[in-house]
């Protein structure tokens, strides 16, 4: 899961292949957290490959086999499902608001400072009427922290850390492979792989605060429409 984002689409199809061998492994041998862990991986990136769909949707093929899966197997369960939706009280809004806030000034002093290349992201955006245009960016904020959430500070964050029964190795590793993620996305590069990895750190530390996912979701949505924001009006220059 580290290494995918970094391989050529040979070696990527050689990666969920073999993720589908350890999800069928791990079906056989009634390991809950091999088998659902490997084959939420193995989808994601057959879809990915298959389909040339973006991230997004990708996510989304492979969080309904997940969920598919999981309601499937009677065996053995691990103590109620973890996408609950968690606490919401004062010190969590202020996790959730305060880490927005900073990761929003630190993407934009990225964005600023760097001044990357984002042609990609531009021709992203489509030619629609400035309304739908800032209610598509929103929308598309939240759906792309629900998916990334679920897929990270869930489900590799949930079964790596029941698998291994090491919570805080779960919480470095989902981190490093949400930054490992990110490097050819916003941000980009060896500096935006190590800042989303600090902000997949912190999303974990506040899903464990407010035992749930709504919160750490709230948190990277809000990043999310500033990303929005700042390709919106600096990059695509529809302002």
């Amino acid at each position: 899961m580290l290494a995918v984002p970094l391989l050529s689409p040979p070696f990527q199809a050689a990666a969920a292949l073999a993720s589908f061998a350890i999800a069928g492994l791990g079906w056989r041998v009634r390991d809950r957290h091999v088998t659902l862990l490997a084959l939420f991986w193995a989808v994601f990136v057959a879809a990915a490959l298959i389909t040339g769909a973006g991230s997004q949707l990708s996510f989304a093929v492979a969080i309904a086999a997940y969920l598919l899966a999981e309601r499937t197997m009677s065996w053995p369960r691990d103590g109620g499902r973890w996408f609950a939706v968690g606490q919401w009280n004062a010190p969590v809004a202020l996790a959730v608001f305060t880490t927005a806030g900073i990761f929003g000034l630190a993407l934009f002093g990225w964005f600023r400072y760097l001044q990357p290349e984002l042609g990609d992201l531009a021709a992203m955006v489509p030619d629609v009427a400035l309304p739908l245009l800032l209610v598509g960016g929103v929308l598309f904020s939240f759906f792309n922290a629900a998916v990334e959430e679920f897929a990270y500070r869930g489900v590799l964050m949930h079964h790596l850390g029941a698998g291994l029964a090491a919570p805080r190795l779960a919480l470095v590793l989902q981190a490093l492979a949400f930054g490992t993620f990110h490097i050819h996305g916003f941000p980009r590069g060896a500096l935006g792989v190590a800042l989303a990895g600090i902000a997949g750190l912190v999303y974990g530390l506040i899903r464990l605060q407010a035992k749930g996912m709504f919160a750490p979701w709230l948190a990277h949505a809000l990043t999310d429409i500033v990303i929005v924001a700042i390709v919106y009006g600096f990059v695509a220059e529809v302002f």
